[in-house]
């Protein structure tokens, strides 16, 4: 008798339900300590805290039904002042586990937490007074890094190209000063360029939050790389139904990660690791060489460095 084949995907479909397990995620992931990789996947260690521990069997509770192929073993020894997670499963889980538990990035993003508040509007108040940039999500706000030489330099360069090749047409180039939300107003960002193509349409009468961006680039920093590849990701295109490409674009080596969303709704994947490789924006009819993207960037080449003119 042949088993049923469980599909490696989240199978939870109920709106309300996948609101309240990204909720507990979130809070999961700010009291994450570590976490290690398995043969069949990873093990999580959190601080014994009754309200962490009623968390943790809550999400166990609905990553049941939303995850059917995954095994989940709780752990609290004797002795111990943490509690570890495991997270296990059979061959092609692991992948599944790291992408719908990335929980590490919370790490280094939990660093930069400079406020909670209850609302966006308590954000935007926030935001329009401060002296630096910083970002809103779920209810916290972070202050944003600081920015390197390169990735200065790579924004600039970004900037410049997209702009001459949109001048004349319905698309526009916006600057990093300009914020995107999402529809639920979850996500407050800064994107390091955004094209919008059309009317711009706005948050509030301010006109200094994007609601319709087609196009964003985000230029990755180590502190928030995985922020930026993931939960953001996930919330720009969930929460932006205009949104049709974004890009990664690696400030240390020439390295583009283009993510671009089909007639269907299905997104697709294409890197570029050449310097000499050209990545193409269908949508906006825009080209883009690795050559200009890391102009003046000092960029590595396994072993090698060297500097583009």
């Amino acid at each position: 008798m042949m088993s049923k084949e469980i599909p490696i995907a989240c199978n939870l479909n109920d709106r309300e339900l996948q609101e309240r397990r990204k909720n507990i995620l979130d809070k999961i992931a700010a009291s994450l300590i570590d976490s290690e990789e398995l043969s069949d996947g990873f093990r999580y260690r959190f601080p014994i805290d009754d309200a962490i521990l009623q968390n943790l069997i809550t999400v166990i509770n609905l990553e049941r039904k939303c995850c059917p192929f995954l095994s989940f073993k709780l752990n609290l020894e004797a002795g111990k002042n943490f509690a570890s997670l495991d997270l296990t499963g059979e061959q092609g889980a692991k992948e599944a586990i790291k992408e719908l538990f990335d929980w590490n990035w919370f790490m280094g993003l939990a660093k930069l937490k400079v406020e909670t508040v209850n609302t966006p509007e308590d954000y935007l108040n926030f935001e329009r007074e401060a002296d630096t940039r910083h970002e809103f999500l779920d209810g916290e706000i972070y202050q944003m890094a600081g920015e390197s030489l390169p990735h200065s330099r790579i924004c600039v360069n970004l900037s410049g190209e997209v702009r001459n090749q949109l001048k004349g047409k319905r698309c526009e180039a916006l600057s990093p000063n300009m914020k995107v939300r999402t529809t639920a107003a979850s996500l407050f960002a800064y994107p390091d360029l955004t094209i919008v193509c059309g009317e711009p349409i706005f948050h509030d009468q301010k006109k200094d939050v994007l609601t319709n961006p087609q196009v964003i680039f985000e230029v990755l920093s180590p502190s928030t790389a995985e922020y930026d590849r993931t939960t953001k990701f996930q919330r720009y295109r969930m929460g932006n139904e205009t949104l049709t490409d974004y890009i990664l674009v690696s400030q240390d080596k020439p390295f583009v990660e283009h993510f671009f969303k089909q007639t269907d709704g299905n997104w697709l994947y294409q890197s570029y690791g050449e310097i000499d490789d050209v990545l193409k924006i269908e949508t906006v009819e825009c080209q883009l060489s690795l050559r200009e993207i890391y102009d003046r960037v000092e960029l590595t080449f396994g072993t090698e460095e060297f500097e583009e003119d």
